[in-house]
């Protein structure tokens, strides 16, 4: 039986207390997603920059010979790069019609806005980003343990098919 992913739209808030009530909101539609739970605590994780990119270990003092994207060994790895920007993740983008959305949400400055911008997202698209980010972290952690990395097109359809189970009925 599937999941069912559940949201309420978000809107803006306008007031002088509007951003406090924005982010509160935000942290709400976020925990009302009705998804498993790890996708929500990744979405969480992501806002707030606590994802083991190789540029933030590297910031932190970790040791590591290399930044580079461990995907497509181009350009330092740094959320932006690794969910919307690497020429590998953008083919799946791509195949799943969500080049749009990428594109915007690749201009976006901060992680937690991005995040805010999915969240008001239709349903539909809401379910389809969650799940390419969460599956797409999880090949990037599958390649850094030396295993093979999925082609585009394998990805794209388990994405489709979960959002298609998660899909209410």
């Amino acid at each position: 039986m599937g999941v069912q992913l559940v949201v309420t739209s978000v809107t803006a808030q306008s007031s002088s207390s509007g951003r406090s009530n924005g982010v509160e909101q935000m942290w709400k539609c976020l925990w009302k997603i009705n998804c498993p739970k790890k996708m929500q605590h990744f979405l969480w994780r992501l806002c707030h920059n606590s994802l083991a990119l190789r540029v933030i270990l590297k910031r932190r003092g970790v040791k590591i010979d290399d930044s580079r994207c461990l995907l497509c060994k181009r350009f330092d790895e740094d959320g932006a790069h690794l969910f919307f920007k690497c020429k590998c993740v953008r083919s799946a983008w791509m195949s799943l019609h969500l080049e749009g959305v990428r594109e915007k949400l690749a201009e976006i400055p901060s992680a937690k806005e991005a995040v805010w911008e999915i969240l008001k997202l239709k349903e539909d698209e809401l379910r389809r980003v969650i799940i390419l980010k969460y599956m797409w972290w999880s090949e990037r952690c599958r390649v850094r343990e030396g295993e093979s990395p999925k082609s585009h097109e394998q990805l794209a359809l388990l994405v489709a098919s979960y959002a298609e189970e998660w899909t209410p009925k």
